[in-house]
């Protein structure tokens, strides 16, 4: 295995520009059948009436054809422009992908400067997709990581994985620890392998402090990808992890320190006048 293998993102790259262009050629169809629509009802209404026929009975034939003509490829038009921009939304998906995966990439480099190898986009024969990264440690341990770029928090809700966006929580479209654990497989096999450890790793979202190891797989943010590594390759998985610099990005408000209030002076209490003496009067 070479240091380098492939390059981050290409293969989630070329998938993005597949699908825009799949979208340009849809809004292109849209726009062609409407231009068709035009055509046909300029010849139509331009067209003069027979004298000879039943005026009224060619009008009714003629509004009819144009209505359902109109129909026919509006509907098809507005077919196309949803599809378009179904494809446009998918690889703008993609590209976010492709961007976390460069992000992890360059997150692993100092594991690549210490003897590390890494092959991104490794793709695998049957329907498992391709493996985002591969790393084989300097002690010949393997790993697989499934990168994802999604936002928000990721906490554990029993066995599965959601993602927190303020007090609102969702689940994920797939299930990303299931697809995970499936390549630390395939890859054990192709690769002839003792094991092979899978590791899901989020290159935008903050990951709960709670969540390490579901249905063993390794869970981890991209700021803790290489410690984490490190610490599964000398054989310890209680890796301490810092606390992440951005609070407000894990929703956590830290409450905000009592003010000392400075003690009150004291007040000198001005000493009591001493009463005068009162002089008797003297009887001579």
């Amino acid at each position: 295995m070479a240091k380098y293998k492939g390059r981050p993102g290409h293969n989630v790259r070329a998938l993005a520009r597949s699908r825009r262009i799949k979208a340009i050629l849809s809004f292109l169809g849209a726009g062609a059948l409407v231009c068709l629509l035009l055509l046909g009802l300029s010849k139509l209404l331009g067209e003069p009436i027979d004298p000879a026929q039943n005026s009224s009975s060619s009008t009714d034939q003629t509004s009819e054809l144009t209505v359902s003509t109109s129909i026919f490829y509006l509907a098809g038009a507005s077919f196309l422009v949803v599809k378009g921009m179904h494809f446009w939304k998918r690889a703008r998906h993609a590209d976010q992908g492709a961007q976390g995966e460069e992000d992890i990439a360059q997150a692993l480099r100092p594991l690549v400067d210490a003897g590390w190898k890494v092959q991104y986009g490794r793709h695998f024969s049957n329907r498992l997709g391709d493996a985002d990264v591969v790393c084989l440690s300097p002690r010949k341990n393997f790993y697989v990581i499934e990168v994802k770029s999604h936002r928000g928090r990721i906490i554990q809700e029993g066995e599965q994985l959601m993602r927190q966006m303020g007090r609102q929580r969702h689940g994920f479209e797939k299930d990303f620890l299931s697809q995970a654990m499936q390549q630390a497989l395939q890859l054990k096999k192709d690769l002839k392998a003792e094991f092979v450890t899978p590791v899901v790793a989020f290159s935008n979202a903050r990951v709960a402090k709670s969540v390490r190891i579901v249905r063993h797989v390794h869970v981890v943010e991209k700021r803790n990808l290489v410690s984490r590594l490190r610490g599964l390759d000398q054989g310890r998985s209680d890796v301490s992890e810092p606390e992440p610099k951005h609070k407000d990005s894990l929703n956590v408000t830290k409450p905000r320190p009592a003010k000392k209030q400075k003690p009150r002076p004291k007040l000198r209490s001005k000493p009591k006048p001493k009463p005068k003496p009162i002089k008797k009067p003297r009887h001579d």
